[in-house]
């Protein structure tokens, strides 16, 4: 039912929300609190603490586009996810509901659901070549040192990225693929449509 003005008073218009710019992101959650809480959540490491801290200000520093002369490339103005939140804990390994087989023509692939690991296999082939894959926190666990040395310091991500740094202040369950010196492997891609329900890693021998 719509309710019924007294006469003579124009009924208020609802209110309209508040628009925003091409530039303007449609989260506001990633922050150097949630850096903070995700180390501390998981019982990180100092040093990852610090990354994370570190990526969050650089975020928070940083333009959505480099150059601001010509038309943005990046527009999520028809995106809404001020409601959303991330997971702050999140699967290291697979349940057992978990795809365990590699499809026909793939070497190896990790599949990451909301906050669980959906799938994770390999081929013979992979394993015989020394290949690895894991989530974030299991490649933590299991060298500790060697990950330090593989992220620390965000080196396989660009500094004046705004959205790199943000994955690099937020991670939660990357995909970690390693291989020995003698495997060569080439590997794509996929992310679903509603970040960051989905993401999967598909490594095909090269």
């Amino acid at each position: 039912m719509t309710a019924v003005s007294p006469a003579g008073e124009t009924p208020a218009k609802p209110a309209r929300p508040a628009r925003r710019g091409p530039a303007d992101l449609p989260f506001t959650f990633p922050n150097v609190d949630l850096a903070r809480t995700l180390a501390a959540e998981r019982s990180e490491p100092d040093w990852l603490l610090a990354e994370r801290v570190a990526a969050a200000a650089a975020y928070e520093g940083l333009p959505l586009e480099k150059n601001q002369l010509y038309t943005t490339y990046v527009d999520l103005r028809s995106s809404d996810l001020t409601a959303v939140r991330p997971y702050v804990r999140t699967a290291a390994a697979p349940g057992p509901e978990a795809a365990t087989t590699v499809p026909e023509g793939v070497a190896a692939f990790i599949e990451l659901r909301e906050d669980r690991v959906t799938g994770l296999a390999l081929s013979d082939q992979a394993t015989a070549a020394g290949v690895a894959l894991e989530a974030f926190g299991a490649a933590l666990a299991r060298d500790p040192d060697g990950f330090r040395t593989s992220i620390e310091g965000g080196v396989s991500l660009p500094v004046d990225d705004k959205l790199a740094q943000l994955a690099r202040s937020a991670r939660r369950a990357n995909r970690y693929p390693r291989a020995s010196s003698q495997a060569h492997w080439r590997s794509s891609s996929a992310t679903g449509r509603s970040w960051p329900s989905r993401a999967s890693r598909i490594c095909r021998p090269a």
